[in-house]
């Protein structure tokens, strides 16, 4: 996952897509040798704060060490805080010179003083166990968001920043500048800064999506239903869910029976239901009010894929290239079906779950460990200490940054078991701070992600000249079962294949350090954000790197060989399956998005696209209610795939020969990682590749990634041995 920004989508133009930070203040830091992870991680009981603070200190230290986030108080104060300092800077902006560039770096003095108070509102809404804080930080999106959308579509604002791309001395800018400029205008523009005339209604039209979308992400919950059992105890109610449907399904032999479960576990209220067509269809008018054909056309037009035309031609050539291995998945599942007498041609996508259980029990009745036994011996060399140790050899060894764990003060942290890291690069110094809260707790959001909380950039004085660089802070939160005082949290490989994911993008946020916020981290497109947080995915499938951390937590014994591959065989077994049910949600999320998106019901849309799309019998189960993404990645969850594609051949590139080569990393880094939203992601890729790749060449790599899953066991051991 990943994130969307602060206020929801079209409020970008001053609080772009993502991730944020301020100058970090060194605590009590400790150099990171081998094991510090794992004792941090895996044995916290164990570990003492070095630092807690006396009260007058814990008195003037806040979140994040931010002085105004000492009280949920502080933080609803904070929205008027930053809506009064922005307003001194508009009147700023206002009394320069037309053409001036000092204009530019006014409004990204504005966008970053409205990030630095929402996005770690943003942040603490989903992760804070306190209701106070979270009402606060809530509270503090929502004044926010209403805020930015009026700056979005102040005309004098617009044509403020338009004299400086009109200027004739515009083109003696750098690139980044210009790129900024340009990039301001357009979000201007998408925001509706044009029409004058209906500027009113679209403030209000974004408030209204803005609450919708908050909605439809609490709604979810509510998917689901109670079913009634008999059995010889008597009868008994039960509650599906999409999370907990796949244990039912899977032992029972009636295909009627199983639809009737999935369906079930996929059903929505009545009042979910209508929310979703409100949503799309006021995004809907939204664009069409703004000028665009469909919102996907407005969403699309700062993208990689620039137009839903683009991204239909990636879909449907992704599909093709993925014809042979769907057609051999498709005939494993008819044969199970048929040696278990049941109907193969009523084989829906709820089915595979039931018949790749069957297989794998068949499969394995005669080896010496069965896929379950394989799947959970695994994840006892996958505690989140080796994991972390690993994530530290990645980064020292192949791009030269040393993560160091910091002592924080007591009232910087919102729990106790929140980590603080310390990103430090071997001759650049430091470059930013990452917050690790991993852990499972009932009231903190559900799923994985990374929030910025600051972002990278270049400050200045009064007269415009360089002062100091704002170092980033991101949080990374996930919900991993907690270690105990006897066990370390031990994760699975998907599990930790997310954890890798997540400090992709934290180490994105780290790495790229351009004099703008507003194009710094994170803060680019949604179908290039997503490749170095699935490029990183990479290393942990490479027995060459996992090897070296990957250590058994009672014997310390390095995982094996064959136990790793027969684990990542199994991951790629089925893969086409889960990936084409990846695609049909993209292409649903295009018609969702596009021309008159309820000319049909949301259901029937979803059928329509099943029909391109499933190789197998198709599903009526309404999935669309439970489709989260439809918040924070509408018009864009193809990025998943694109960058899944793209990411394979960074891989190829830099690091399939030798993943832990420092040259490579340094080349990755400086070429792509470093410029965040500073430079066109096509000319980043034509820098790395050589040449500018062309969608359907993109689209030849995914083939490419299900091989690239099992180079580790082809590859020699000796690139580990010159470094051991």
């Amino acid at each position: 996952m990943t994130l969307a920004g602060v206020v929801s989508v079209g409020a970008r133009t001053l609080l772009t897509h993502q991730y944020r930070v301020v100058c970090t203040q060194h605590t009590f830091r400790r150099s990171v040798s081998s094991g510090q992870f794992k004792q941090a991680f895996d044995a916290p009981h164990r570990r003492k704060r070095l630092h807690k603070g006396s009260d007058a200190q814990r008195k003037h230290t806040g979140i994040f060490q931010f002085e105004n986030y000492r009280t949920s108080g502080d933080i609803s104060a904070s929205a008027t805080v930053a809506i009064e300092e922005s307003y001194d800077l508009v009147r700023a902006i206002h009394r320069q010179p037309d053409g001036s560039p000092r204009i530019l770096e006014l409004f990204d003095d504005l966008s970053n003083t409205l990030c630095r108070a929402a996005d770690p509102a943003n942040c603490l809404r989903q992760v804070h166990p306190d209701e106070h804080y979270y009402n606060s930080a809530l509270g503090v999106c929502r004044t926010l968001g209403t805020f930015i959308e009026s700056l979005n579509t102040d005309k004098h604002l617009f044509e403020k920043l338009n004299s400086v791309v009109q200027d004739k001395s515009f083109e003696l800018l750098d690139e980044t500048s210009q790129r900024v400029a340009q990039t301001l205008l357009l979000d201007f523009e998408r925001s509706g800064v044009s029409f004058s005339e209906c500027q009113s209604e679209i403030v209000a039209l974004q408030q209204d999506i803005c609450e919708l979308e908050y909605q439809f992400e609490s709604g979810q919950a509510n998917v689901g239903a109670a079913l009634k059992t008999r059995s010889d105890a008597g009868v008994s109610t039960v509650m599906v869910n999409p999370s907990n449907v796949y244990r039912y399904i899977r032992d029972v032999d009636d295909h009627n029976l199983r639809t009737t479960l999935y369906n079930a576990a996929h059903h929505a209220p009545e009042a979910h239901k209508e929310v979703l067509d409100q949503l799309l269809s006021q995004r809907f008018q939204l664009a069409t009010m703004v000028g665009y054909e469909s919102f996907g056309h407005k969403e699309l037009s700062s993208n990689m894929l620039n137009s839903p035309s683009q991204v239909d031609h990636f879909l449907h050539a992704l599909f093709k290239r993925m014809q042979p291995k769907l057609n051999e998945e498709i005939a494993t599942l008819q044969s199970v079906a048929a040696s278990l007498n049941e109907d193969v041609t009523l084989i829906t996508m709820c089915d595979r779950h039931r018949y790749i259980y069957k297989y794998r029990q068949e499969q394995q009745q005669h080896a010496q460990h069965t896929v379950h036994d394989a799947e959970h011996r695994i994840e006892s060399y996958l505690s989140v200490g080796n994991l972390f140790e690993g994530l530290h050899l990645i980064c020292k060894e192949t791009f030269g940054v040393e993560l160091r764990l910091v002592e924080p003060n007591e009232s910087e942290v919102w729990r106790d078991d929140v980590q603080k890291i310390e990103v430090v690069h071997e001759t650049e110094g430091v470059f930013g701070v990452i917050y690790c809260d991993l852990f499972h707790h009932n009231n903190k959001g559900a799923g994985a992600a990374h929030y910025t909380i600051q972002t990278g950039k270049a400050q200045r004085r009064e007269d415009g000249s360089f002062d100091h660089y704002q170092h980033p802070i991101v949080v990374l939160s996930c919900c991993f079962p907690r270690p105990s005082r006897h066990q370390p949290a031990l994760l699975t490989f998907s599990q930790a294949e997310t954890l890798y994911h997540e400090m992709g993008h934290a180490l994105h946020s780290m790495f790229a350090r351009p004099k703008y916020q507003s194009v710094a981290g994170t803060r680019c497109s949604h179908d290039f954000v997503e490749l170095p947080s699935t490029t990183m995915e990479f290393f942990l499938r490479d027995y060459r790197v996992i090897s070296r951390f990957a250590k058994h937590v009672d014997t310390q014994e390095t995982l094996p060989r064959d136990l790793f591959s027969e684990v990542l065989r199994r991951d790629m077994e089925f893969m086409g399956l889960n990936m084409v049910e990846n695609l049909i949600q993209a292409a649903t999320d295009q018609q969702y998005h596009g021309a008159n998106p309820l000319a049909r019901s949301t259901t029937e849309t979803l059928q329509y696209v099943r029909a391109l799309f499933d190789p197998l019998h198709r599903s009526t189960a309404t999935l669309q209610y439970r489709f989260g993404h439809l918040c924070g990645y509408a018009a864009a969850y193809y990025s998943y795939l694109w960058c899944q594609a793209l990411s394979s051949m960074v891989w190829q590139q830099c690091f399939q020969a030798d993943p832990l080569n420092r040259a490579a990393g340094d080349r990755y880094r400086q070429l792509v990682l470093a410029h965040g939203n500073a430079s066109d992601p096509w000319k980043l890729m034509e820098k790395l590749f050589g040449q500018k790749p062309t969608i359907d060449a993109v689209a030849d790599s995914i083939v490419s990634r299900w091989d690239l899953s099992s180079i580790s066991t082809a590859s020699s051991d000796k690139a580990v041995e010159t470094r051991v």
